[in-house]
């Protein structure tokens, strides 16, 4: 698989943690997000990349930082 920009910075490998712990799979998370289970898998793979609206849905939605799912941060905690 091609690394880009998207699998160097963006959220899949926070994705896969989610999944690989079984917490939620991709058509409940697209369920709830109200999004397709193919856009899910497409930013799991790094076919595509969420955009900062899908970004703050999906860390809302886990309860974390937009940061921690970009990797930028080790800590999920959101600063308020």
């Amino acid at each position: 698989m091609k690394k880009d920009r998207f699998h160097n910075e963006i959220c899949p490998f926070s994705l896969l943690h989610f999944f690989n712990v079984d917490i939620i799979s991709q058509l409940k998370l697209a369920l709830d997000l109200n999004m397709n289970q193919n856009t899910i898998s497409r930013y799991e793979t790094g076919e595509r990349e969420p955009g900062i609206n899908e970004l703050i849905k999906i860390a809302d939605y886990f309860n974390v930082s937009v940061d921690y799912l970009l990797e930028r941060t080790d800590n999920p905690k959101i600063n308020q």
